[in-house]
């Protein structure tokens, strides 16, 4: 799946992050059952590549990474110099962030954030879509 989805060889997976690499596989193929565009998956998946390499250069390991989190990664985005840093936009890459982490919690990597901590558009990310 990685390789279909990364045909180019100038994307960021070859330089992320080790902490986020054995989740992609998994992450990718969970995007494309649940129907998500190749585009979609490429820019989620690069989103997800570029947090494993911002978690590991701050030292935080993913039984750290909730919400709280990805909110500190969201503010990181607009001064970002990470290897790769040319993929998607920061809106996408906040909501790859989101489908990621709700990914990794259904994969039992990261345990579950409190009932008021869970935001509604994270929960339904990888749902199929009824078109």
């Amino acid at each position: 799946m990685l390789p279909m989805s990364f045909p180019s060889r100038d994307t960021c997976l070859p330089r992320c992050a080790a902490l986020a690499r054995p989740h992609l596989e998994g992450f990718a193929h969970a995007l494309h059952h649940a129907g998500y565009a190749a585009r979609t998956t490429q820019s989620y998946l690069r989103a997800a590549a570029h947090l494993g390499l911002w978690l590991e250069q701050a030292a935080l390991p993913w039984a750290r990474c909730d919400e709280a989190i990805v909110a500190q990664f969201q503010q990181h985005l607009p001064t970002c110099r990470c290897p790769g840093r040319s993929g998607p936009t920061r809106r996408t890459a906040v909501f790859g962030v989101r489908c990621f982490l709700h990914y990794l919690r259904h994969a039992g990597v990261v345990p579950c954030g409190s009932l008021s901590s869970r935001r509604p558009s994270a929960m339904a990310a990888i749902r199929p879509r009824p078109w």
